[in-house]
């Protein structure tokens, strides 16, 4: 089973995309969809 995890961003456009990466990094190789 997957888990899905979605960043959103609601007032800086930056900072959503770089909470998924820091997010998607620390998560490694877990079955997780960031």
């Amino acid at each position: 089973m997957t888990i899905r995890i979605t960043c959103v961003c609601l007032g800086n456009i930056c900072r959503s995309p770089i909470a998924q990466a820091v997010l998607a990094a620390e998560l490694g190789d877990l079955d997780v969809e960031v």
